[in-house]
């Protein structure tokens, strides 16, 4: 087969190591705080300081978006 393009490079377009990569995603992975949801709590998140994502959930959800800068 051909080979795929590297997904994950350094600014230049350098390839960054599978292994490398991979030990950060561990990392992120290892300390990673899962927010317990309840009816009108409000999450605020500084995306300077932190990266976020999202677990797969059921049901319905309301989401509302405030970007502050």
């Amino acid at each position: 087969g051909v080979p795929s393009e590297p997904s994950v490079v350094y600014a230049d377009g350098t390839p960054i190591p599978r292994t490398f990569a991979h030990a950060v995603a561990r990392r992120a992975w290892a300390e990673r705080y899962d927010c317990r949801w309840n009816a009108n709590d409000v999450l605020v998140v500084d995306n300077h300081a932190c990266m976020h994502a999202r677990q797969p959930y059921t049901g319905e959800r309301v989401l509302h978006v405030r970007m502050l800068t």
